[in-house]
């Protein structure tokens, strides 16, 4: 015989669902977060369980920041009933966060809602460095300036400007202040990886005064980083000149003669220098040609008068002459040393072959002929060679080019 069938209901348990904010420390130990700069990890961990502490709460999990939703929103419990942010999140704004955990609820277990907790974000510190792309330029010579914002932040790039300072001041450019460009920061909590997030700004412009200039650069800051001052690099600028001929090319009309270009330097507002010229201030001469200058140096700003002088054809002379005389000299000296008969009949001897010498050396430099053959030099060859100038004041060169026409 069978009872009769009883009815029964199963609610779903209540739950309960308790929320932890966490962060690390400098030794990577895990520490509530209450106040951390801005770009720094936040783990966000709910831990869901039932009134009787018996079953594990399934499902879903969903955190909001001041009843935002977060990024990654549902995050699904383990096996522990346990969810969490598990890559980190390093992008919260500055300001107070009230986090709260939201447990959506299984056939077992009602849903829940944990306790608010109150976590601060300040702002990042920043560090700023400037560099030149040069030490040393002429006035009025662009020179780019590069400033770099740096972080330890896994957050956004800085945001804001850099304004650039020569000696305390802001340089004048239409371009300054520069916004700030860069990467963004990444990070993972899972395997402790940081990329931090990096600002740039360039800017090319002139500098201000001649002589040394200290250059900083002011980052401003934004809503997630503080604002910072690079220490300061010097930059000298020189006063220069300019170099140019007034003539494009000189045309001699025949090897051996000469022809000239007038030289100009126009020196900068204030430029007193040196610049000076020597017969090795010219290159691409043709051979058997120079190049000298009058005067050979100006001082500020003036001209100097190039003369290209060239070699007309001509009869090469003989080297090597002076093998049978230093020759004779020798057996002369021993003839000396001889006695008697011997030295006499020695003595005819050599007077013969000295003569004999003396008529081939005579003949072979075409004496008393005029057939010579074969020892002719051709001078400076004809045609146009590209010559450059060099103009020298102290470690700054510049050049100029003239055409050679010689034919």
């Amino acid at each position: 015989m069978h009872s009769a069938p009883v009815s029964i209901t199963v609610s779903p348990e209540a739950s309960t669902t308790t929320l932890s904010v966490l962060s690390f420390d400098t030794l990577g130990n895990i520490v509530p977060f209450i106040s951390q700069p801005y770009g720094n990890s936040a783990f966000f961990r709910a831990d869901v369980a039932g009134l009787s502490n018996n079953g594990t709460a399934t499902g879903s999990v969903t955190f909001t920041d001041n009843a935002a939703n977060i990024t990654g929103d549902p995050f699904n419990l383990n096996s522990e009933a346990t969810a969490g942010t598990a890559q980190g999140i390093f992008t919260m704004a500055p300001g107070s966060h009230d986090i709260v955990a939201h447990y959506g609820g299984d056939p077992g277990f009602n849903a829940s809602i944990s306790s608010t907790v109150k976590v601060t974000v300040t702002q990042a510190p920043t560090t700023t460095a400037v560099v030149s792309s040069s030490g040393s330029v002429a006035q009025g010579t662009l020179v780019t300036l590069t400033a770099t914002v740096n972080t330890t932040s896994g957050g956004l790039r800085p945001g804001g400007t850099v304004t650039f300072l020569s000696g305390g001041t802001p340089i004048t450019n239409s371009g300054n202040p520069v916004p700030v460009g860069g990467t963004d920061g990444s990070a993972n909590i899972q395997n402790a990886s940081l990329q931090p997030a990096q600002g740039i700004a360039s800017l090319a412009t002139t500098l201000p005064t001649t002589g040394q200039n200290s250059i900083t650069a002011q980052y401003s800051g934004d809503a997630n980083y503080t604002g910072s001052t690079a220490a300061a690099v010097i930059v000298n600028v020189f006063l220069d000149f300019s170099f140019t001929s007034a003539a494009p090319a000189i045309t001699i009309a025949s090897p051996g003669g000469s022809g000239t270009a007038v030289l100009t330097i126009t020196g900068q507002p204030g430029y007193n220098g040196t610049v000076s010229f020597t017969a090795m201030s010219c290159s691409g001469l043709p051979s058997e040609s120079t190049c000298s200058f009058s005067p050979a140096s100006v001082t500020g700003s003036g001209s100097t008068t190039l003369t290209i002088a060239t070699t007309a054809a001509h009869r090469a002379s003989l080297e090597g002459s002076g093998w049978w005389t230093t020759s004779v000299g020798a057996t002369l000296a021993g003839v000396l040393l001889l006695g008697g008969a011997s030295r006499r009949r020695t003595r005819s001897r050599l007077f013969s072959l000295i003569a004999f010498a003396f008529l081939i050396t005579i003949g072979g430099c075409g004496g008393g002929g005029s057939g010579g053959g074969g020892n002719n030099d051709p001078g400076t060859p004809v045609g146009s060679s590209m010559v450059t100038v060099t103009a020298t004041s102290g470690t700054i060169t510049h050049t100029t080019t003239v055409t050679l026409n010689v034919q």
